[in-house]
């Protein structure tokens, strides 16, 4: 039976890659199937072996992240077709027998699929570099003159790992390392953000979940984007306004698409393990 839970899981992660990056979604009916078929075949398993455990593990793994998902939404990083189907691998993947990791599997599927997501994500924000160089390289400018304190600060971080790594402080001597690279990473996803994740599209393009950059006021209607992307609802009058001619572009912002990382960070869980654990082990052994 997790051969079946992984294989269904694989699909479901394989048809939503396919489809953000496509479209910049994920359908509705395969995260829901993913669900579905883990909760539903977890209850059979349950009466196979006369237990209520695997049902139980899958209701509870499915439950935590969705609220994982729900946060992640809410924060304004992730789409609500993430959310869905990382819910629909906890249901499905509660345990995997076969897998070899040293702690509960969806703890090392989640951690794969945050590194996975980072990975992606440099090479995502690479691609677009090349894409918008000009625009790119003006709001790196803006970005490093608004912060020339942290800036300046940053060469001094790389002080604590070449100490803590001579007094054979791995540990220390990595967390500060990955620190010292992060500040300016983080000043290189802002102007990203800024120079190329935002386009005008029309009202009748608008999808669940897309990110409005901006207050919409046409009239009397005011609409106010919130961090969870907008809602049907929202979008039927927008669409409304178009058609009466009042609306014709509307600002949003287009993140990158991070089903390809639950893809990655699935396969990774299923077929190497876990991926932190291995790098922290080589580092410190």
């Amino acid at each position: 039976m997790d051969y079946i839970f992984a294989g269904i899981a694989i699909f479901g992660a394989t048809i939503g890659t396919i489809t953000d990056l496509k479209g910049r979604w994920v359908p509705d009916w395969i995260n829901y199937f993913m669900i579905a078929s883990g909760l539903f075949g977890h209850a059979i398993v349950s009466l196979i072996q006369n237990s209520v455990w695997p049902l139980i593990f899958s209701a509870i793994f499915a439950g935590i992240f969705f609220a994982i998902g729900t946060t992640m939404v809410y924060t304004g990083l992730w789409g609500g077709g993430d959310a869905k189907m990382l819910t629909g691998l906890g249901a499905l993947l509660p345990t995997v027998s076969f897998a070899n990791t040293p702690w509960p599997f969806p703890l090392t599927l989640w951690l794969n699929i945050m590194i996975m997501g980072a990975i992606l994500g440099v090479i995502g924000a690479l691609i677009l570099i090349v894409k918008n160089k000009s625009a790119f390289f003006k709001e790196l400018r803006v970005e490093f003159k608004k912060n020339k304190l942290a800036i300046m600060i940053s060469p001094a971080i790389l002080i604590l790992p070449i100490v803590s790594f001579y007094l054979d402080m791995k540990f220390i001597a990595l967390a500060s390392l990955l620190l010292f690279i992060l500040i300016p990473i983080i000043f290189i996803f802002k102007a990203v953000e800024k120079a190329c994740m935002f386009k005008f599209i029309a009202p009748s393009k608008l999808v669940e979940g897309d990110w409005i950059a901006e207050e919409i006021k046409v009239g009397n209607y005011s609409y106010k984007p919130p961090r969870s992307g907008i809602e049907l609802k929202d979008i039927s009058e927008l669409q409304k306004l178009e058609k009466l001619g009042k609306l014709k572009q509307i600002k949003v912002k287009e993140g990158l698409p991070y089903t390809p990382a639950f893809l990655a960070g699935l396969l990774a869980s299923l077929f190497l393990g876990d991926i932190m654990f291995v790098l922290i082990k080589a580092i410190l052994i």
